[in-house]
């Protein structure tokens, strides 16, 4: 309740567009909520900064079959999950050359690229 509340604090304070708010959160739906820009640190270096809709298309899942996971698009993909069966990473949208028809390419969401910055990766 304290933080719906605070966050409709904050909403209210910057609805004029003439004051802006810094807000360090590990909370994505807080950042869903309220942000209008974004910036991502990693081990202490600026992964992202912008605004918060093109974070969401700036970073794809992409999605395919074992056999499918070349050493090229391993190499590129962030957070890389795989098993025997087939594999999901995340790509900046920039280098979706890489990818083959028979991949599968997701939009991202914040919870998602978070989880796989974490996890590591190009």
């Amino acid at each position: 309740m304290a933080r719906g509340e605070l966050l409709d604090i904050l909403r209210e304070y910057i609805s004029d567009g003439e004051k802006s708010v810094f807000f360090s959160t590990h909370i994505t739906s807080d950042l869903e909520k309220i942000a209008d820009y974004i910036t991502l640190i990693d081990n202490g270096k600026m992964f992202f900064t912008g605004a918060k809709d093109d974070l969401e298309t700036y970073f794809l899942i992409v999605k395919g079959g074992a056999d499918d996971l070349t050493d090229s698009l391993k190499s590129q993909l962030i957070g890389l999950s795989s098993n025997t069966t087939g594999f999901s990473g995340l790509l900046p949208s920039s280098k979706s050359v890489l990818l083959s028809d028979r991949l599968v390419t997701e939009t991202s969401t914040i919870d998602e690229i978070l989880v796989r910055i974490s996890k590591g990766g190009s």
